[in-house]
């Protein structure tokens, strides 16, 4: 009997860390995939984006993308604005070779992700089928 007394006194010391939608104001990790593109935006794949086909560039206060020498420039950009980084994945498209870095913010509401990032859709990847 003080064994099972004991479990269930043990189970309700338990704090739970994962944010749970029923507990607003309570912090969480916001991910998004960070690219430096050959022309030299600074790439930004949020969540919301991947429905759509459109993908983020960072641009200045007149909307006007920023050019970046780096992936490295990209990722201080980014850490200066309370973002974290966490690993970088290689890989190729059309034959080139890309650095895709994931990136984390601890956030209590998604609208806390973009702040002090200026960012606009540029072109999406999905397209509308011909007619015929």
């Amino acid at each position: 009997m003080r064994k099972i007394l004991l479990l269930i006194v043990l189970c309700c010391s338990i704090n739970a860390s994962a944010q749970r939608i029923d507990k607003p104001g309570e912090t969480y990790d916001y991910f998004c995939n960070v690219q430096h593109s050959v022309d030299g935006e600074g790439i930004v794949y949020m969540p919301e984006y991947d429905k759509s086909g459109n993908y983020l560039i960072i641009c200045d206060s007149i909307e006007n993308p920023l050019k970046f020498n780096s992936l490295g420039s990209v990722l201080v950009y980014m850490s200066k604005r309370g973002w974290e980084y966490i690993d970088t994945e290689h890989s190729k498209a059309f034959g080139l070779p890309i650095a895709i870095a994931l990136m984390k913010k601890r956030v209590t509401d998604d609208s806390q992700a973009m702040e002090y990032l200026r960012l606009k859709p540029k072109y999406g990847t999905k397209r509308k089928k011909k007619e015929d």
